[in-house]
């Protein structure tokens, strides 16, 4: 993508979606970074085969991950007064738009709740380097889990490389999501004449995009501690020649993932992908078998090439059991 495309697309953002620029510069400019809390056996997967898998949504724990968002956007969307607005305006400026859209989105949720892709992340704070977050053990990983901690280039460039895209998770309810709403119509009231540059078909595609994003990456506020990030991929909307797919079996389970390579891809705009670029300490989580996870974990970083694997591997002393 060029700066001219990128550009255009982050004057669109603005517009259509701040809250994302937002939440990005803030992660940026403090040189943030994302911790994958996750076993220890993906976690040497990741390490030993230089990738990340996403999942599919309805494998996650939260088994209302596309669900809930889309529930609480189609309540606002046709039954509140700001949805009510919404929907007036995009009619009075595109005659017939709300219709189409709404056969767009009734048209994909299938796909979306069945094929969507999503690697999870959490935002990690400086003061957890050394033990972690309690809950996150608790929740993910078991009782050998591990935390791959993260910096955030890879997650965050503006590339196409992979169809593949990393979005902040919003937590709330449909009063959230009216807020969400009222606040776009305001913004589009605003920019009425830049809006009105789009021509139906790509009004109605950015439109579709927000919303997609809203149904993926809105969760029920009682997650809200984990301060998620996700990778978001959808293989039947959009595929990528660099991700590929395999079945693997995850806790005894047999199922597909869609694998993104930890690899340098200039061309494309993704770089600091690799290993010893990206992996900034890996946190051995609460478990009787630290030292021997302490051990592995330091050769599997020295094997993929990071000169100073032993001051990278830490052991997280929160006595859970």
């Amino acid at each position: 993508m060029s700066e001219e495309m990128i550009q255009v697309e982050v004057n669109w953002m603005e517009l259509f979606f701040p809250e994302y620029l937002q939440r990005k510069k803030i992660i940026q400019e403090a040189e943030g970074r994302f911790a994958y809390y996750t076993s220890a056996d993906t976690a040497m997967q990741v390490l030993k085969k230089k990738e990340v898998w996403l999942r599919n949504a309805r494998s996650m724990n939260d088994f209302s991950e596309v669900e809930h968002g889309f529930n609480c956007f189609r309540d606002v969307f046709l039954n509140s007064e700001d949805g009510k607005a919404l929907q007036f305006f995009l009619e009075e400026n595109y005659p017939g738009i709300v219709a189409e859209l709404a056969r767009r989105i009734d048209g994909w949720m299938p796909v979306l709740r069945a094929q969507t892709y999503i690697l999870c992340v959490s935002e990690h704070a400086d003061k957890e380097d050394d033990h972690g977050r309690l809950s996150m053990w608790r929740a993910y990983g078991g009782k050998t889990s591990v935390a791959i901690i993260l910096k955030n280039g890879p997650f965050l460039q503006e590339t196409d490389a992979f169809k593949a895209y990393a979005f902040p998770v919003q937590y709330g309810d449909k009063f959230y999501v009216e807020g969400r709403v009222r606040d776009l119509l305001e913004r589009l009231r605003l920019n009425l004449s830049f809006f009105k540059k789009l021509n139906q078909e790509d009004a109605i595609n950015w439109l579709f995009y927000i919303f997609k994003v809203m149904f993926i990456c809105t969760k029920h506020e009682g997650f809200a501690e984990e301060r998620e990030w996700r990778v978001v991929y959808h293989p039947d909307m959009e595929s990528s020649e660099y991700v590929q797919s395999e079945v693997v079996s995850l806790n005894g389970i047999p199922q597909q993932v869609y694998k993104i390579p930890l690899q340098n891809i200039p061309e494309e705009n993704f770089t600091g992908a690799t290993i010893p670029e990206f992996v900034d300490r890996v946190i051995i989580g609460p478990s009787d078998e630290a030292p021997v996870l302490l051990d592995a974990f330091r050769k599997l970083l020295t094997e993929a090439g990071c000169e100073d694997a032993n001051n990278k591997v830490h052991y997280s002393g929160i006595p859970l059991r």
